[in-house]
């Protein structure tokens, strides 16, 4: 899968040099994306996307994505995750859409994941 199949590209997030966004490709796929914001990247930061690639790729835990494949185009470095319907809590938060019985599924769906996660000693930095 190169850059060229991507037809759109929806921005979800930009956080500690990171954007992350879903694009939609013309094969009807959209994949999570999770890229370096600048094209000259510290070296950390290479370091830790190759890492979290190489984990994730590794781990077979309901709730967390799994890589597709990493790439570096322009130079900046991305990596593609599997398919994503879902919308970003963060901005469920803000927009008023979750009731209290919704908030606390999450939260149980998300404390089990995190919990099967640090069962096998992986510490998440940011959970969106």
């Amino acid at each position: 899968m190169g850059s060229n199949d991507t037809s759109r590209v929806e921005e979800l997030s930009r956080e500690r040099g990171l954007l992350f966004s879903r694009e939609h490709r013309e094969d009807g796929r959209a994949v999570l994306v999770k890229a370096t914001i600048s094209e000259h990247p510290s070296r950390a930061t290479i370091s830790s996307i190759v890492h979290e690639h190489k984990v994730t790729g590794e781990l077979a835990v309901p709730g967390v994505l799994r890589p597709l494949e990493l790439e570096t185009i322009e130079g900046r470095m991305k990596v593609l995750f599997e398919p994503f319907d879902g919308r970003l809590l963060s901005k469920m938060i803000r927009s008023g859409d979750v009731s209290p019985l919704l908030a606390v599924e999450i939260a149980l769906e998300l404390g089990a994941t995190i919990g099967q996660l640090h069962e096998r000693q992986v510490i998440h930095l940011s959970v969106t």
